[in-house]
């Protein structure tokens, strides 16, 4: 079910429009104790199509995955971020971690190694809470919206799953279907040593997956198409160890177990997984070569999740929301690179607010709203 601690608590969604609306420019100054790393740009992976068929074992060793590109290393779930009170490691104190992806005509496969100098794993039973023990996590959506429902699938060393539907976001009020069964999902564990042993030095595991689409996807949706693209991260979740005659133990600090370490693919900014815009990009594509774009649509969404995060912000130090953009220390003049023809564009952050709720939109230089976001985190395009 992953992870998280809050930064951030937004107010109730009970309110009505009022009548502060403001067009400013724009300042795009990050407020001091706002984490860095909420602003940095998510990554993208480009998976490669393949024709020959993937073996689920977790050997890692079948032709399709022979020119299927590594992701970068695995990092801390903060990014650049500095949160109070919370333990950010640095990228020597990371085990080296990272995935690959590729696709044909029934699945998504996901193969991805962990370095682990003790393995480590103790639940056996489907559907438990595998984040209790060391793991490897996957989120991701069927498509570019981030409103609604979302996946989640957990695995341990001893290739024990954990597979959830997330009905939203826990932040406009979803639920954890743990009951929730995908039907086909292969999920295999390899390990490089032996499992709880405390008395030798193991050199890691190695996972691989494979998503059937059909047990994904919506009635009456297609499989992925070139191009198309999904929302997706992973992240692994490592705990500290002792070790005794009975073998591991997560070790415990001031009569508790210790934090566990948060290391994902692409940085959330906050120690929070289930915040779905802060996850990169999936792209279906032919080869690991493409170097894909992100559409402007996102590029504009990006502008707006600036605004939320600054008012949550807000919101956790004062208890009311901003009614204005200049309370938020921002304009309302946004220009983005076009990343098909490269030319500027131009648009407009407006604002609507009370002290408990808020709608922040971008619009055209004519004035048409395009997207808008509120204080729940629902983005909806006016197009």
């Amino acid at each position: 079910m992953g992870f998280a601690v809050f930064l951030f608590s937004a107010g109730p969604v009970s309110g009505n429009p009022g009548k502060t609306i403001l067009k400013i420019q724009l300042r795009d100054s990050i407020p001091a104790d706002l984490p860095e790393g909420l602003f940095s740009v998510p990554k993208i992976y480009a998976a490669a199509r393949v024709q020959t068929p993937i073996s689920i074992d977790g050997s890692l060793n079948d032709k399709g995955w022979e020119n299927v590109a590594w992701s970068e290393f695995f990092s801390d779930i903060a990014g650049r971020s500095e949160l109070k009170g919370v333990r950010i490691d640095s990228p020597e104190k990371i085990l080296p971690t990272r995935i690959k992806m590729c696709w044909d005509d029934s699945s998504l496969y996901i193969a991805a190694t962990l370095r682990d100098r003790d393995l480590w794993a103790t639940l056996h039973q489907a559907d438990t809470i595998i984040y209790h023990n060391n793991d490897f996590e996957v989120f991701f959506t069927t498509g570019p919206d981030i409103n609604g429902h979302y996946y989640e699938v957990e695995v341990n060393q001893l290739g024990t799953i954990l597979d959830l539907l997330m009905t939203r976001p826990y932040r406009n009020g979803g639920k954890a279907m743990i009951n929730f069964d995908m039907k086909g999902l292969k999920a295999a564990a390899r390990l490089q040593g032996t499992l709880n042993d405390p008395t030798d030095k193991d050199s890691g595991w190695t996972v691989e997956m494979a998503i059937p689409f059909k047990s994904v996807l919506a009635f009456g949706q297609s499989i992925p198409q070139m191009g198309t693209y999904w929302r997706m991260n992973f992240s692994r979740v490592q705990w500290d160890l002792t070790a005794d005659r009975d073998g591991y133990h997560r070790k415990r600090s001031g009569g508790r177990v210790a934090p566990e370490h948060n290391w994902v693919w692409s940085p959330q900014g906050i120690v929070n997984m289930h915040a779905p815009d802060r996850w990169g990009y999936l792209f279906f594509t032919a080869d690991s070569s493409t170097k894909p774009v992100l559409p402007l649509v996102e590029l504009q969404k990006a502008a707006l999740w600036k605004l939320y995060y600054r008012q949550q912000y807000t919101f956790a130090t004062r208890q009311k929301f901003a009614l204005t953009l200049g309370e938020l220390a921002v304009t309302g003049k946004v220009i983005l690179q076009n990343p098909v023809s490269g030319k500027p564009e131009h648009y407009f952050l407006h604002i609507q607010a009370g002290k408990r709720w808020f709608r922040i939109s971008l619009s055209d230089p004519l004035g048409n709203d395009l997207l808008t976001l509120d204080q729940d985190g629902i983005i909806s395009s006016s197009r």
